[in-house]
């Protein structure tokens, strides 16, 4: 039965249910009818005297009518007969009709399925038609266009994110390819030329190394144990003292504010993804900060939630530039990021990392006199 079409199915299980349903009732009549015409058989006539005369006869019907027997057993013979080709008339006809309804109630299945079948990433935006019915079809219909849109936002991200790592493995590529153009022109190189040159390789290669170990990293995190307890406060403890260094060498100072001593996340996740995305939003408020500028960090426990923030006193993020933050690769300071060895993943690994918890990344404020952005766990 699996191996069959819906259609094909819901007709044999109507004829089924139909053959089912007739055999019951013609045996139920038959047996009604033909015990009535056994009775009938039976019948016996009382012929009594009047008065005190003893007289009394007991006829059987089949004495008064002698064909009769005959009679009844054609009349029951022909009552199974047309019981049963009555049956066999109503199952095919109801076989017939199952099948013309059934394909009638299934063709908007068929035509869904014809359009899902033409669909391509080429026409993921086009919505499919959605009936005015309230039946199990429409909101079929619903959910693949929802689907198809979620697709076809996961395709540009896709083909946007492919476009991004292609520009930036191609930068240093190049930088790489010309330099080693001009020096193999050169005649006579020096022992200098030699070292400049492979100085500058090595940094290159070094930047292609630290971009392709972050797509790695970003790639490779859906697939982390999330079975850590993680106590929030000592891990950002650990996190600030780690980007100390950091933060005298861009002489910014860092002040710590956590609501209490201990603050353990209500559901286990990675400790270490964790770490990073902490220490990914403090690390941007240092470095991307004012000259003796000031990354205050709180934590606090809201609505069953516990919520990092991390506040710094830099520029801030323009409104048109807050829509894409998040984007990988995306940069809002391209010139200042390049220099500080930044390649826009930062966020968007930290946004991955928040998704994966089930926690969320916001830029709550940002205006020239700062930003504030929220981890909620």
């Amino acid at each position: 039965m699996k191996r069959l079409s819906i259609r094909l199915r819901f007709t044999i299980i109507t004829t089924l249910l139909t053959t089912l349903c007739c055999v019951v009732l013609n045996i139920l009549i038959m047996n009604s009818a033909i015990m009535k015409l056994d009775n009938l058989e039976a019948v016996a006539l009382d012929f009594s005297g009047k008065g005190n005369q003893d007289i009394k006869i007991e006829l059987g019907i089949s004495d008064l009518f002698p064909d009769i027997i005959n009679t009844i057993a054609e009349t029951k013979h022909d009552f199974t007969v047309q019981a049963v080709i009555f049956t066999i008339l109503i199952v095919i006809i109801g076989a017939l009709l199952a099948w013309f309804f059934s394909g009638a109630a299934l063709k908007p299945v068929r035509d869904l399925s014809r359009i899902i079948a033409e669909t391509t990433e080429n026409n993921l935006t086009k919505e499919i038609e959605v009936s005015k019915a309230n039946d199990e079809i429409s909101l079929l219909t619903e959910s693949f266009n929802k689907m198809k849109l979620k697709l076809n936002d996961a395709f540009q991200s896709q083909k946007q994110f492919t476009a991004n790592a292609a520009h930036e493995l191609r930068t240093p590529l190049a930088v790489m390819m010309t330099n080693l153009e001009v020096f193999i022109k050169k005649q006579n190189k020096t022992e200098n030329e030699y070292n400049e040159y492979l100085v500058s390789s090595q940094k290159q290669i070094n930047r292609l190394n630290k971009l392709v170990n972050s797509l790695l990293e970003l790639l490779s995190m859906h697939t982390a144990q999330l079975n850590d307890e993680i106590e929030i406060v000592s891990l950002t403890d650990e996190i600030i003292c780690d980007l100390d260094s950091v933060a005298q060498n861009n002489h910014v100072s860092i002040e710590f504010n956590p609501q209490s001593d201990s603050i353990t996340l209500k559901n286990k996740g990675n400790e270490v993804l964790i770490y990073r995305a902490i220490y990914n939003i403090i690390e941007n408020a240092i470095k991307y900060n004012s000259e003796n500028g000031r990354v205050i960090v709180t934590i606090s426990e809201e609505n069953e939630k516990s919520v990092i923030r991390v506040e710094d006193n830099g520029k801030g993020i323009s409104k048109e530039e807050q829509k894409k933050i998040f984007e990988p690769f995306y940069r809002v300071d391209k010139s200042r990021s390049r220099s500080l060895g930044g390649y826009g993943i930062g966020l968007a690994m930290v946004s991955e990392i928040m998704d994966i918890h089930g926690g969320a990344i916001e830029l709550e404020k940002s205006d020239e006199n700062g930003s504030i952005f929220c981890l909620v766990l």
